[in-house]
């Protein structure tokens, strides 16, 4: 029976390649017989499962940093090979070079307080106005990209201090006509 991915037990770290200081996959546990995408797959998903357990203060971020070191080894050496191989496509070895040229914000997760190892707040906050985008064909003219952008703008701000939009545009339009300040926009 194989080990679940969640399970911690599933993962130990690898042992040091001989002579090499660095960590490497040689006796890491991993996909059985899987080949490269199952290993670059497996170690994708030991990094998530190391970040999951330390936002349930399962571990500390000491323990965060240690368990990550492994990972973060095999993937530069995968990287590397990649990007001197022979056989490696120009695709691939532009891909390996871009990575290994930011590799430090990779993983920025790891030491930093705040940061997280995915996008998908960013990609939330978008949602909206892509699928705005989407259904309305987008705008026809310079002026009417800039007037949605602007909206989605201030819809997204507003969303995130509280602010009722309709109550707040309201007010601000009202302020226009009367020669007044416009309304704070704090919630």
């Amino acid at each position: 029976m194989a080990a679940r991915i969640g399970s911690t037990s599933s993962f130990s770290s690898p042992s040091p390649s001989p002579g090499s200081g660095r960590t490497g996959p040689s006796s890491s546990p991993g996909p059985a017989a899987g080949g490269r995408a199952s290993r670059w797959r497996w170690n994708s998903d030991r990094a998530f499962h190391l970040w999951h357990q330390f936002e349930r203060n399962e571990i500390s971020r000491k323990q965060l940093i240690r368990l990550t070191k492994p990972i973060q080894d095999e993937i530069w050496q995968r990287l590397e090979i990649l990007r001197d191989g022979p056989d490696t496509t120009k695709k691939a070895r532009g891909t390996a070079k871009d990575l290994l040229r930011q590799w430090a914000g990779l993983w920025t997760y790891v030491h930093r307080d705040g940061a997280v190892p995915s996008n998908d707040h960013a990609e939330r906050s978008i949602r909206k106005a892509v699928l705005w985008r989407k259904v309305s064909l987008g705008a026809d003219s310079e002026g009417g990209c800039r007037f949605v952008e602007r909206m989605l703008t201030v819809a997204g701000t507003a969303r995130k201090r509280g602010i009722d939009l309709l109550d707040w545009l309201t007010r601000a339009l009202q302020a226009k006509i009367d020669q007044l300040p416009a309304p704070s926009f704090r919630g």
